[in-house]
């Protein structure tokens, strides 16, 4: 049984050996198939990188292709939207090589990027599919913070889709969430968690972080966004159940600071739909029990400007 079953208590350890990794997934953990729901070719190795090393049976689902419909051409050197993605992949492929053995198998829903919000109940039942064909122990996904309208839809479409195969009688995998990103404070934040809920923290030995990094500088086009994450720790902790009709904390979130046709209000309203069409209207639980904002632990300075000099080049 999954160790996420029980409480994470804000433990830290120093590297991945085999009794920290226990304390995450359970006994047997090294044979326990698990997936990766991710928003972005990329997001995996920046939430778990250090931890994909020793997990043998993993298979990766990319909500999105990793590229907008309204990519500007010629942006990045690319000529079309389907060419970005298809060089997006390939940095995937050239990162997941850089790992020992294991069976990464990759899987896209083929969602275009910042479409993801338009699609939740198509992600919803994919996933849902998927969970079941491939009977995971574990599933790791985002959390519901407001730094990518696709990194919300994927903390939705995971959550729904258990609940979907709960209430089939089918079963259900445990629920992880590996850390992206977010606004506090009005910074950026990375590789943290909004605060307010236990969490486990691994501190990368000096082999790990190295790999981390060289598997980070396999996404060639994403090099000005991506050099802002930390490849020192990664941490994790079990999903809570959201309340998707609220925003995830108070204030304007990270992504409203761009153009990318998503408001936070809109991807709620799309997230109450998709719970009517899903018939899934008890998903949704009290208020007292969402993330709250607080005072800011930690911020990433200039991260914003990094990000935005990044997303510039793609979009304008």
């Amino acid at each position: 049984m999954p160790a996420i079953d029980g409480s994470l208590d804000n433990h830290i350890y120093g590297g991945y050996h085999s009794e920290a990794i226990e304390r995450l997934l359970g006994s047997g953990w090294a044979a326990l198939p698990v997936i990766i729901l991710a928003a972005h070719p990329d997001d995996e190795v920046l939430g778990a990188g250090g931890l994909l090393k020793y997990l043998k049976d993993v298979r990766i689902i990319h909500i999105t292709d990793g590229a907008p419909k309204k990519m500007k051409p010629g942006s990045l050197g690319f000529s079309s939207s389907k060419e970005y993605s298809l060089a997006r992949r390939a940095e995937l492929a050239s990162a997941l090589r850089l790992l020992p053995g294991g069976n990464f198998e990759t899987i896209e829903l083929g969602i275009p990027d910042l479409e993801a919000t338009f699609n939740l109940p198509f992600i919803a039942r994919e996933s849902a599919s998927l969970f079941k064909k491939i009977r995971p122990a574990v599933v790791f996904t985002h959390p519901y913070e407001g730094g990518h309208p696709d990194h919300d839809s994927a903390a939705f479409a995971a959550r729904a889709a258990i609940k979907l195969l709960e209430e089939e009688g089918a079963g259900a995998p445990g629920l992880l969430e590996f850390t992206s990103y977010h606004s506090r404070a009005g910074r950026m934040v990375t590789s943290e968690f909004l605060p307010g809920r236990d969490s486990v923290k691994f501190i990368l030995s000096e082999g790990e972080r190295l790999l981390k990094k060289e598997m980070i500088e396999a996404f060639i086009t994403q090099r000005g966004a991506l050099k802002v994450f930390s490849t020192d720790y990664e941490r994790f902790r079990r999903a809570p159940f959201y309340d998707f009709n609220s925003p995830p904390h108070e204030g304007k979130l990270f992504y409203e600071n761009f153009k990318w046709g998503v408001s936070g209000k809109l991807w709620r309203r799309c997230a109450s739909r998709a719970l009517k069409e899903l018939k899934l209207n008890k998903l949704t639980i009290k208020k007292t029990d969402r993330l709250n904002a607080s005072p800011v632990q930690k911020s990433v300075s200039n991260a914003f400007d990094f990000l935005l000099a990044a997303i510039e080049r793609i979009f304008l």
